[in-house]
């Protein structure tokens, strides 16, 4: 079971660096969210996934890995709040608003118009395409907070067949393979929004955070081992979390933090 002290080391982490950037201009912030992520589901733990561009963001040497990383089932003691598609619906439902985002679009207070003319386009392209289109129009001089949390790999488990082609250690119409396209997808999409960033300028700037809400859910094709549990338990499969900090301004050195 979780402790507090990982949790609490990881925010203190993330404090730190934004005190450092204090003294200097300030920083941007990048905070990218996977959906269910199994603990094995990434290709430096499982060699049969295709995760290239995380892996070369994971151990650049301006990364730290927080290798006792975990997202609790709460997030009531967490120093930020943060609110994926999930927990922003029953937000709604609640009555209760999300507010501070600049892309967070209501009609009224408690009620939101879904637009139906995105059909057809895959959501994690599309939700990376968005952000692109922000960092495009973002005045570089002022420094953005930008949370992209994708709906992958959370069921049902979908995606371009394309994306397979990555996946062929697993057979075909196999929940793995699909989870196993899912991964590359959003690898690829992450790697648009950071090529977008150097392209802007806004790239050694920028602290970039990985991490993921919870563990995976077994059943829909991911895998937490060697953690006992997944999704929606206080196991560390259902806690433990793949998690880095990568920052070209503030991390000068590769490291592993343990705490």
């Amino acid at each position: 079971m979780c402790s507090r002290e990982p949790r609490t080391a990881r925010v203190f982490w993330l404090l730190t660096l934004i005190q450092l950037a204090a003294a200097a201009k300030k920083p941007n912030i990048l905070l990218i969210f996977a959906d269910d992520l199994g603990y094995n589901d990434l290709d430096w733990r499982d060699s049969r996934l295709h995760t290239p561009f995380l892996r070369s963001l994971a151990f650049h040497k301006n990364t730290v890995q927080m290798n006792n990383s975990y997202n609790p089932i709460g997030f009531d003691d967490w120093l930020l709040s943060l609110q994926n598609w999930h927990s922003d619906q029953m937000h709604r439902e609640s009555g209760k608003l999300v507010h501070g985002l600049d892309l967070f679009e209501e009609k009224q207070q408690g009620e939101s118009k879904p637009d139906f003319t995105k059909g057809g386009i895959y959501s994690t392209d599309l939700f990376s395409g968005k952000a692109i289109e922000t960092l495009a129009q973002h005045n570089k001089d002022d420094p953005f907070f930008m949370f992209l949390s994708f709906q992958s790999v959370h069921p049902p488990l979908q995606v371009p067949k394309s994306y397979e082609s990555h996946c062929t250690a697993f057979k075909p119409n196999t929940l793995r393979r699909v989870y196993c396209g899912m991964l590359a997808a959003m690898d690829v999409a992450i790697a648009r929004v950071v090529k977008a960033l150097k392209q802007r300028g806004l790239y050694d700037n920028t602290i970039i955070i990985f991490s993921s809400d919870n563990g995976g859910g077994v059943d829909f094709g991911a895998s937490n081992w060697p953690l006992r549990g997944e999704k929606d338990t206080l196991w560390e499969g259902g806690t433990r979390t793949n998690t880095f900090f990568h920052s070209p301004q503030f991390i000068k050195n590769f490291a592993v933090r343990n705490e």
